[in-house]
């Protein structure tokens, strides 16, 4: 079957208001006798037939320019053709594998000419380089675009390489810098001798040490020194944020068995951060995981960290998933 449409004689201005209207004639042959049609196709936004042959004449207009430079002009656009004529052409047709048997023609008459290809080129593999290439979305979102093509071409990750890892590089920094927390890691009995240490360590008096070795003002990740005023809410007022700010807050003090429950949280901050998308981890949990990961540093080191994590129980885990979900903010 061939298909020709002619191009449209009157083309917009990309900063026109008006929506492009499109003339286009479309001669068909079908058993011998052809039949003409003219179609007026209006581009009125994203998925109207008017923005779709936009599209099209775009990825053919390169096809129309080597015509004419090889001095064969047309105003078609080509939709599909017999190739050399007759039934045993048409297999890529039938079949559906048109634009890989022209690759495959096209890397035939390349290598014959001494250019030196890949071992595969294939449909795949060029519309990956052409949208890395031209650096935008081509028929997907942007979304898309940067999590299955920038992100996994091997140039733009080799250029951005560097600005990734000055600006991971200033997150964990400044989260370093936010990290309150105090940590008092030699208090594990609730004697006199563990809260003078505990007063004089933390800077607390006697009665609030007293009742963090007592283990009566612990919270999911740590012990408060004073719940009314938090760091991060109107003095004087119970505090009314997220456990994982205590990190951030002068009133949080740790103690040795602490550390296993924040160990697990770090962890659990790491499988979450696979788990949702790249922009939510940025605004939600980003800068939580660097101040937690900032506050383990001076304490544990990697090798520790399974003996930390074995040491949690299963209620305690439970509680940082709670935490994690949200269920435990006031």
């Amino acid at each position: 079957m061939l298909k020709k449409m002619d191009v449209p004689t009157w083309w917009p201005n990309a900063d026109r208001e008006d929506p492009a209207v499109h003339q286009v004639d479309t001669d068909k042959a079908r058993r011998g006798r052809r039949r003409h049609a003219s179609n007026t196709l209006v581009d009125v936004g994203e998925g109207s037939s008017g923005r779709v042959l936009r599209h099209v004449l775009e990825l053919t207009a390169s096809a129309r320019t080597t015509l004419e430079l090889l001095g064969r002009p047309s105003t078609k656009l080509l939709v599909g053709h017999r190739g050399l004529g007759g039934a045993e052409n048409l297999r890529d047709y039938e079949l559906g594998k048109a634009l890989d048997g022209a690759i495959r023609r096209w890397q035939q008459q390349v290598r014959a000419g001494g250019v030196d290809l890949p071992a595969r080129v294939h449909a795949q593999a060029l519309r990956h380089s052409a949208q890395a290439h031209h650096g935008r979305a081509r028929n997907n979102t942007q979304a898309t675009h940067e999590r299955d093509y920038q992100l996994q071409d091997e140039d733009v990750r080799a250029a951005s390489r560097g600005a990734v890892e000055l600006g991971l590089a200033q997150a964990l920094a400044f989260a370093r810098q936010t990290v309150a927390m105090r940590l008092v890691e030699n208090v594990d009995a609730a004697d006199e001798v563990s809260a003078e240490l505990m007063a004089k360590e933390a800077g607390i008096d006697m009665e609030v040490a007293r009742r963090i070795v007592a283990g009566r003002l612990r919270t999911p990740v740590a012990s408060c020194a004073d719940f009314l005023n938090s760091d991060h809410s109107t003095a004087r007022t119970p505090c009314a944020v997220s456990f994982l700010l205590c990190f951030a807050c002068r009133n949080a003090v740790a103690t040795g068995r602490d550390l296993p429950r924040i160990a697990y949280l770090h962890q659990a901050l790491e499988s979450l951060r696979s788990a949702v998308k790249p922009a939510v981890w940025a605004a939600d949990w980003a800068t939580h995981h660097a101040r937690i990961g900032g506050f383990l540093t001076p304490y544990t080191t990697t090798d520790a960290r399974p003996q930390l994590l074995a040491a949690v129980a299963d209620s305690e885990r439970e509680l940082i998933h709670a935490m994690l979900e949200r269920r435990l903010d006031p």
